[in-house]
This record gives C-alpha cells, sequence and structure tokens, in this order.
C-alpha cells in the first residue's frame, strides 16, 4: 500500500516517511527479532519458509528503492516515462510478490498459532493437574494435623484433665475412686 501511495499520490508525505521508515528500520529490527525466536523453533520447515520470505522482502525493498529513486519531486511524477516505469514494477514486482509473501506469512502465522495452541493446552492441562495435587496434598496436611490433634487429645489432655479433676475434688476434702 505505501508504495502503491508514493506512485500515484504524490503529495503524501506521510506514507512516504513510512515506507523509508518500514525499509531502513522496523524491517531490520524485526527481521533480527524474528531470527532470534526461529531459532527456538522445533519446525525447521518453517524457519527455512521464513528464511525465504526474508530473501524475497529484500528484493521487494529493491524495487521499493528503484521507485523512490524514480519519483523524488513533482516533475518526477510528470515525466511520463518515469512514472510508466515506477508503476510498471508496481504492477510487475510489487504487487504480486506482495500476494505471495502474504499469504505465505498467513500459512505461517496458521501452522504456528495451532502449535501455540497445543501448548497452551498442554499448559492448561498441567497447571490442572499441579492444582489437584497441591489440593491433595493441602486435604493430606489438613487431615494430617486433625489427626495428630485427636491423638495428642485423647494421649495427653484427657489424662491431664483427669488428673486436675482428682485434684480439685481432693481440693474439697473427697478422695475420689483412682482407676
Amino acid at each position: 500500500m505505501l508504495a502503491t501511495n508514493w506512485v500515484y499520490l504524490p503529495n503524501n508525505q506521510d506514507d512516504k516517511d513510512s515506507l523509508k521508515q518500514l525499509n531502513n528500520y522496523s524491517y531490520i529490527e524485526l527481521r533480527g527479532r524474528l531470527k532470534g525466536l526461529m531459532t527456538h523453533w522445533q519446525d525447521t520447515a518453517h524457519a527455512a519458509k521464513m528464511d525465504r520470505i526474508f530473501k524475497e522482502y529484500d528484493i521487494l525493498t529493491g524495487y521499493h528503492s528503484q521507485i523512490m529513486r524514480q519519483l523524488i519531486t513533482f516533475e518526477d511524477y510528470q515525466d511520463p516515462v518515469k512514472r510508466f516505469a515506477a508503476e510498471e514494477i508496481l504492477e510487475r514486482e510489487i504487487i504480486p510478490r506482495s500476494e505471495v509473501i502474504t499469504e505465505e506469512l498467513k500459512e505461517i502465522l496458521a501452522a504456528r498459532s495451532g502449535l501455540a495452541a497445543k501448548q497452551q493446552d498442554q499448559m492448561l492441562y498441567s497447571f490442572n493437574t499441579l492444582m489437584v495435587i497441591v489440593l491433595g496434598i493441602a486435604l493430606l496436611i489438613i487431615c494430617s494435623i486433625y489427626f495428630a490433634g485427636f491423638v495428642i487429645s485423647r494421649s495427653i489432655i484427657f489424662p491431664i484433665l483427669q488428673v486436675r479433676s482428682i485434684i480439685m475434688q481432693m481440693g474439697k476434702g473427697e478422695l475420689p475412686e483412682l482407676k
């Protein structure tokens, strides 16, 4: 679109600046980030396809540069030979190559999205399994504490209460029967 606007809209400086920014900075930065991420891809076919897309886009930027060099000033847009040459490059090279790149990127995106969905499902399954294990351990700890409290109360607290009761009775002057 930016290259088309360069050819057909001579006064659209924003799109011209955007095309320069895209080709000179944004694409180079994005390509570097993608190459770094591609090192983690297990599917080498997609990585090879991305390398081909990078090469194809590099060719495309060459055609962008040709158009940018041909149509610089207002007089260049008035020259029918330069304008026709730029239109020819746009229609024969840039648009078809852009469509091919777009379709290949859509294919890679669909495949990578499917892979991401599988990994997300696996992660959710692992999370649910971990949650069940953690809740099971928590329940086991609570039951253990309850059981320990019951055992302590039966073996220590009840006898102490009985001794206290006997001492209280002895304090009143009664002599209780001891078992």
